[in-house]
């Protein structure tokens, strides 16, 4: 009886050593970080013109690259190396928000009377977006950077089918003081801006271009 006594007490002791060391090292483990979600902005600094035009723009929702298509940042780290950060995301994923950032800009813009995600009203002209690049760039003997590269097709519909199509790429790489995410996102929006105020002075002078200040009246 002795004997089985100290045997039982030998482990109860045991495992009550484990359990305090194995609460230890829990408690020593660093906690994660919580989960932190960004918006990207455009804010368009010129003034707001009312657009005195009758030209009808539907954007379609913007596509992606399979790089870009989830919420998680991404940041490469070397030539081949690409990886994406766990605890900081896009609030939405970055082909709807940049769609109605960029819905938004033109319809403050002035250059179109109306802005559509549909096909009603009948558009005058269509455009169409695409992301190429959208990534922290943090490889080894470069200054860290913010990358964001799109895509912009543009229609004139009113001929009733597409034609003159207008093709552009647009790339910015603006070098970043620090490596937090909330620089990244500032950067990532200045490159925005810039990016649209481009493709807004390009649609503008295509319009001048075309001279004609026509605007689209409803009929061919």
């Amino acid at each position: 009886m002795t004997r089985w006594f100290f045997f039982h007490r030998a482990i109860s002791s045991g495992i009550l050593g484990l359990f305090l060391l194995l609460s230890g090292c829990l408690r020593l483990e660093t906690p994660h970080p919580p989960k932190t979600a960004y918006l990207l902005s455009a804010q368009r600094n010129a003034p707001i013109t009312e657009s005195l035009s009758h030209r009808i723009l539907q954007i379609d929702p913007f596509e992606s690259a399979p790089c870009c298509l989830g919420r998680s940042f991404v940041y490469r780290r070397g030539e081949q190396i690409w990886l994406n950060d766990y605890y900081h995301e896009f609030f939405t994923a970055p082909p709807a928000m940049l769609t109605e950032i960029s819905r938004l800009w033109m319809q403050k813009s002035g250059l179109f009377g109306q802005v559509a995600a549909t096909g009603y009203p009948p558009p005058s002209h269509l455009l169409r977006g695409r992301i190429v690049n959208l990534y922290g760039d943090y490889r080894p003997g470069k200054p860290p950077a913010a990358v964001l590269q799109l895509e912009f097709s543009f229609w004139d519909l009113q001929a009733g089918a597409p034609r003159d199509p207008l093709h552009r790429s647009y790339h910015r790489r603006l070098v970043l003081e620090d490596r937090q995410p909330e620089t990244l996102v500032k950067a990532w929006s200045e490159a925005l801006v810039e990016i649209l105020g481009e493709l807004e002075t390009t649609l503008k002078n295509r319009f001048a271009a075309a001279g004609t200040n026509r605007v689209f009246s409803g009929t061919p």
